[in-house]
């Protein structure tokens, strides 16, 4: 296990495990470029490979862009511009994807999972944005999106088919949200896909099943494509 304190540096960080990573307490891993973790990748000691945040809500990374990759779960509180690549690499057992950004609007290129019943929760203050184009911002089976002002990605499934169970904007700002693959919006438990003053746009190429979908502010509209 790599037990991070501080680490700062005008150029990039990277840290690589063979297994765990604990960002603990009192710790930030700063860099004015980007920061790599790797849990478990490239020397795998066969104890797991985990990126965990020991501080609470205090943030454990602050740096122009993150990449991470783990072998088991993923749980951060961070402050960047851009999440070039959060992944999973065990097809075998289910993990979570958890990445809090504090530093306003989120550039999301990458969040890959593998195995069935993997979760990702992308949490921005500000946005979270398309950083990539056309190609999928997030594949996983389960995912929470949570924005203060807006999200504008495209997602799909690993395993055929995609329960989107919350993605909630609290400010002002729009949902538009497209997925390759059959998927579900929100998983029955309340209001799951909610603006608080802005329009939803959901498209997909299959088949969308509707729990509940609420277009919050006046004149608002809610716009839902199927392919299938």
């Amino acid at each position: 296990t790599v037990t991070a304190t501080v680490a700062s540096t005008t150029a990039g960080v990277t840290l690589d495990a063979g297994d765990n990573i604990a960002l603990n307490a009192g710790g930030l891993v700063s860099a004015n470029t980007s920061v790599t973790l790797l849990a478990g990748i490239t020397a795998d000691s066969g104890d797991g490979g985990s990126i965990t945040d020991g501080n609470g809500a205090t943030n454990n990374i602050a740096a122009a862009s993150l990449s991470a990759t783990a072998t088991g779960g993923i749980d951060i509180d961070v402050q960047i511009d851009t999440l070039t690549l959060a992944s999973l690499t065990d097809g075998a057992t289910a993990g979570t994807i958890d990445i809090n950004d504090n530093g306003g609007d989120l550039s999301v290129v990458s969040v890959t999972t593998t195995a069935a019943a993997d979760e990702v929760i992308l949490t921005a203050t500000g946005a979270l944005r398309d950083g990539n184009g056309a190609a999928s911002n997030v594949a996983t089976e389960f995912l929470t999106l949570r924005a203060g002002s807006g999200i504008d990605l495209d997602t799909t499934s690993v395993v055929g088919f995609l329960t989107i169970r919350e993605a909630s904007v609290s400010g002002a700002g729009s949902i538009d949200i497209s997925n390759v693959a059959a998927f579900t919006l929100g998983d029955g438990a309340g209001t799951e896909i909610v603006t608080a003053n802005g329009d939803i746009t959901v498209n997909g190429t299959g088949d969308i099943t509707v729990n509940s979908v609420s277009a919050g502010g006046s004149g608002a509209l809610v716009t839902l494509i199927s392919a299938g």
